[in-house]
C-alpha cells in the first residue's frame, strides 16, 4: 500500500470511530433500557422463571474429558495407534461429538479427532450415533 493509501485508510478509520461515537452517545442519552453499558450484564432470570440452558460444551472440551475418562492423552487419540482402550476412547469421542455438537457435520467431526469422514460414520452407525434413519426397500422407498 503506498503513503497515500495508508493515509486514506487511517482517514477512514477515523470517519468509522466518530460515526460509533455519536451512535453510543445516541443511546446512551436514551432511556435506561437502551444503553449500552446496560447490555454488558447478563440478564437475570426473574423469580419463577427458570433459568437459562447452560452453553453446549466445546469440542476441546469433549475431547479433553473423554481423554480423562480413558486415562489416554489427546494425541493419543487423534493418533494412529488402534490398542484397545484407545479405539474405546474413540469411539466414545465420536460419539459424544455426534450427541453434544449436533450442528457438526461427519468430515469436521473426523478433523477433530484426525479421523476420515467414513470411518466417522462407520462409528455411528456400529455404535447407534446420531438417530437410525429408516432403511430403503428394494424398490428405493422408505419403509414404514
Amino acid at each position: 500500500m503506498t503513503l497515500s493509501g495508508d493515509v486514506a485508510l487511517a482517514q477512514g478509520v477515523d470517519v468509522y470511530l466518530a460515526h460509533m461515537r455519536r451512535v453510543l452517545a445516541r443511546l446512551n442519552s436514551g432511556p435506561k433500557e437502551t444503553r449500552v453499558r446496560d447490555w454488558l450484564f447478563i440478564a437475570t432470570p426473574e423469580p419463577g422463571e427458570p433459568p437459562p440452558d447452560p452453553p453446549a460444551p466445546s469440542a476441546a472440551q469433549i475431547l479433553q474429558e473423554v481423554c480423562e475418562k480413558y486415562d489416554v492423552a489427546l494425541a493419543e487419540l487423534r493418533g494412529s495407534r488402534k490398542h484397545a482402550y484407545i479405539a474405546k476412547a474413540r469411539v466414545e469421542a465420536v460419539l459424544r461429538l455426534a450427541r453434544e455438537l449436533p450442528h457438526w457435520s461427519t468430515p469436521r467431526i473426523g478433523r477433530a479427532i484426525n479421523r476420515d469422514h467414513s470411518t466417522v460414520i462407520h462409528t455411528l452407525k456400529r455404535h447407534g450415533g446420531r438417530g437410525t434413519r429408516t432403511a430403503p426397500t428394494s424398490e428405493g422407498r422408505v419403509a414404514e
